[in-house]
């Protein structure tokens, strides 16, 4: 009986290793794709408001987001 005890809290533990270091991966993987998101969105923002002479909605929507950070 001890020894199937043992081989539960055994599995217990690799399972919660095994989702700790998958939520780990899982979280810095999903970072960085916001992070690439919101990078390709900023950028083409500023084209848009270069391209528009400063003026409009995305300095006020850049403003916004400036405000979230």
């Amino acid at each position: 009986m001890p020894k199937f005890g043992f081989l539960v809290a055994r599995t217990l533990l690799n399972q919660w290793v095994v989702n700790i270091f998958f939520g780990l991966c899982f979280w810095v993987g999903y970072q960085k794709f916001f992070l690439g998101l919101f990078g390709c969105l900023c950028q083409s923002n500023a084209h848009r408001r270069l391209r528009t002479g400063g003026e409009g909605n995305s300095a006020k929507n850049e403003a916004a987001a400036g405000g979230l950070f």
